[in-house]
């Protein structure tokens, strides 16, 4: 098969135009200094290489995506706060073995 185009430039300058225009339609400029100045902040003032080395790994945390609503749910779906389960029941709790890559990065074993 073969492309056929009558004006390759004005047919990719369309797409362009198409596709900026949809990016500004759905995504929303977020201010993320704050996140940025709290990273330099660790790595550079603290002075403490373990945390600037955490730092480093996991990389900036992005505060827009927090909310408290979803704290609250979290809360929830673990029965916090609930008085009838019993605190050192281990029946949904597992050890791992081996160490478990996660999404940020870092590696984790441990009681999941």
């Amino acid at each position: 098969m073969k492309l056929k185009l009558d004006d390759e430039r004005d047919t990719t300058r369309r797409i362009q135009d198409f596709v900026k225009s949809k990016l500004e339609e759905n995504l929303q400029i977020v201010d993320n200094s704050f996140s940025l100045e709290n990273l330099e902040y660790v790595q550079t003032e603290l002075n403490n290489p373990m945390i600037s080395e955490i730092y480093k790994l996991l990389g900036p945390f992005d505060y827009n995506l927090y909310s408290p609503e979803d704290e609250e749910d979290d809360k929830d779906k673990l029965n916090i706060g609930d008085n009838d389960s019993n605190a050192d029941d281990e029946e949904g709790r597992m050890m791992q073995d081996e160490w478990m890559p996660r999404r940020s990065g870092a590696t984790y074993r441990g009681e999941v």
